[in-house]
């Protein structure tokens, strides 16, 4: 299914936190308007079972108890691949401080009625979204993955190394970072270039690890 394009632009206003970052789920650059929209954003990215998202993806014309005419606009709509044992439902997200949240509460109870009400008669999932949920190890991890994502050796000798690596890693099964690396080379030269293309081969889903859990040299990781 087409995903929805962005309702709204959001500027640049003063003191606001507001930039561009890339969706690598759509190859695109996706808005934001706070920093805590900015790391829902690296979690999304990081995300395995996210197949796409898009931000400001629609606006909801409501009622309120009043009769008066008003407006919500969600700030992501997130969509999920169908190939994991537990099916999630397409997700429209609402990004706030906690802080933010009980403040304007009054005011955004309403809104959020309304993107319940939506959200259901589409079959979707509505959920409000915070800090606590956001700030976690998943995010540290997600930011230390970044530059390992894109930021690769030499295009040949990454994909030697990465291929020793997964060799070793078929035979282990399930080890930690420093075991391989120890277990597929004596250079200390060689083990550094490892560890680059190991990181690489995480980031980008070709090793399992728990991405909840802070990543070291001892996290659990295997062949998949």
């Amino acid at each position: 299914m087409q995903l929805f394009k962005p309702v709204r632009q959001i500027g640049f206003k003063h003191r606001s936190v507001a930039g561009l970052q890339h969706n690598i789920k759509n190859g695109e650059k996706v808005q934001f308007e706070s920093s805590l929209e900015r790391d829902f954003i690296t979690i999304l990215n990081a995300d395995y079972c996210v197949s796409e998202f898009v931000e400001q993806p629609m606006t909801i014309r409501f009622d309120d108890e009043s009769g008066r005419s008003r407006s919500y606009t969600p700030d992501f709509l997130v969509r999920y691949k169908d190939d994991f044992s537990i099916k999630q439902l397409p997700t429209l997200f609402e990004v706030k401080y906690r802080k933010d949240l009980f403040q304007s509460w009054k005011d955004l109870k309403p809104k959020f009625k309304a993107a319940m009400k939506y959200a259901d008669s589409r079959k979707w999932k509505f959920k409000i979204i915070t800090e606590k949920e956001i700030r976690t190890d998943f995010l540290r991890n997600a930011e230390f993955l970044w530059r390992y994502k894109f930021d690769q050796l030499n295009s040949g000798e990454e994909m030697d190394l990465k291929i020793i690596l997964l060799a070793r890693l078929k035979e282990l099964s399930l080890t930690t970072p420093q075991e391989l690396i120890l277990a597929s080379s004596k250079s200390i030269l060689m083990r550094g270039k490892l560890l680059h293309a190991l990181w690489s081969l995480v980031a980008n889903g070709q090793v399992g690890c728990d991405l909840n859990i802070k990543l070291n040299m001892n996290s659990e990781i295997w062949d998949i």
